[in-house]
């Protein structure tokens, strides 16, 4: 991998993590729980027995 590439993957997961925080701020001023909001925050889970 050249340091290009390198570089080029370290940029796109900070855009990455950027946009996911700049999306999370939006609903900080949520008092309580919301099924829509959790939806859309919520990627994927796993459920351990």
């Amino acid at each position: 991998m050249s340091d290009a590439e390198a570089r080029e993957i370290v940029e796109e997961a900070g855009q990455r993590e950027y946009r996911e925080a700049f999306r999370i701020r939006e609903y900080l001023h949520l008092e309580g729980y919301d099924k829509r909001v959790m939806a859309s925050l919520i990627e994927s889970a796993k459920v351990m027995g």
